[in-house]
């Protein structure tokens, strides 16, 4: 169903809500979309990961005005792709249940995305339910590692995006949202990659609003060693489907030692466990070169641009820099990925 039609000829935007086992929170993600600042039609597709809290039964007592789809699993994140075929929208805005949006956000992302035509993807800005800002300004290496910084209030280059606002041709013309196999982690990036990998930038933009409690439904599912596993294997996988060859000779080798280097420090702190999942994902990739490559040719079509395009917020420099200024500070070091 599309809401505030009324004739309009404003582009459509289609709402995803993906919802797992989060019942207490989904009332607030489709509310807040209802009641936002926007003359535009909406359309909200809601998709249900196999939940057993009682989310399907409530949502169709409560928002039957609003498209149900029932994955009858977990899908990891991979389950917002379901609803691509039933989208009317030009731009797809897609977030978790435990979200909710700013009233003027989506009117601003609109906006740019109507006035920037070389733009594929948005990310917005996130705070938590205390309205805290989460730290957006990070130093994004080759090795496909990143360290976060600081916050964040200038459009800049984004190297992830999700949840997010996207076009809606370009996803269908790149394989969906996000990468089904991945299922959760690093696939945030990944799609940022793939859409740059197809000739459209991605940005951050600090004035759009979203506000997250932060992954609850996965976090009751995965205990830590599941989430490192999951993203030290999508990583890798993500560089070798998006780079260039001859970058790949140089930057698998680079990303390698700096995971050998976050296993030491691991080890060093007495997490054994965390250690040993970053070997279990690396030697995955090895095991199953075979799947990760085909993935790599299927991406590879993709390409329209040249790796500079892609990678254009790395700065090595940088990122050595704030990793030693940890270490000489006696601080924490934690490198992202």
């Amino acid at each position: 169903m599309v809401l505030k039609a009324k004739k309009s000829t404003k582009p459509l935007v289609t709402f995803y809500i993906l919802s797992y086992n989060e019942k207490d929170y989904i009332k607030g993600a489709i509310r807040s979309i209802e009641n936002i600042d926007f003359d535009h039609p909406i359309q909200i597709i809601i998709i249900d990961n196999g939940s057993v809290d009682g989310t399907i039964p409530y949502l169709q007592k409560s928002f039957p005005q609003h498209q149900l789809i029932e994955s009858g699993k977990n899908m990891g994140t991979a389950a917002f792709n379901l609803a691509i075929p039933f989208t009317r929208g030009k731009y797809i805005a897609f977030l978790a249940s435990d979200m909710t949006v700013e009233k003027d956000s989506i009117k601003i992302l609109v906006d740019y995305m109507e006035n920037h035509k070389d733009v594929g993807g948005l990310h917005p800005k996130f705070k938590n339910f205390e309205k805290k800002e989460t730290l957006e300004d990070y130093v994004f290496s080759r090795s496909f590692y990143w360290m976060s910084i600081s916050t964040l209030n200038t459009i800049r280059g984004a190297m992830s995006l999700g949840p997010g606002f996207v076009r809606t041709e370009i996803i269908k013309k790149i394989g969906g949202i996000y990468d089904p196999f991945y299922f959760y982690s690093y696939e945030d990036q990944d799609l940022a990659m793939r859409i740059k990998l197809f000739g459209y930038q991605v940005l951050f933009h600090p004035k759009a609003v979203f506000y997250h409690l932060g992954n609850v439904g996965f976090k009751k599912t995965r205990t830590d060693s599941q989430r490192i596993f999951l993203s030290t294997r999508n990583q890798t996988i993500t560089m070798i489907k998006i780079s260039a060859f001859h970058n790949l000779v140089w930057t698998l080798p680079y990303m390698l030692l700096i995971r050998s280097a976050v296993i030491l420090y691991d080890l060093v702190r007495l997490r054994f466990s965390n250690a040993f999942a970053r070997l279990k994902g690396s030697f995955w990739v090895l095991a199953n070169l075979h799947f990760v490559l085909r993935k790599r040719m299927d991406t590879q079509v993709l390409r329209h641009v040249k790796d500079s395009f892609i990678f254009d917020q790395a700065d090595e420099l940088q990122f050595i820099y704030h990793v030693l200024k940890k270490i000489l500070t006696f601080k924490s070091v934690e490198v992202h990925y």
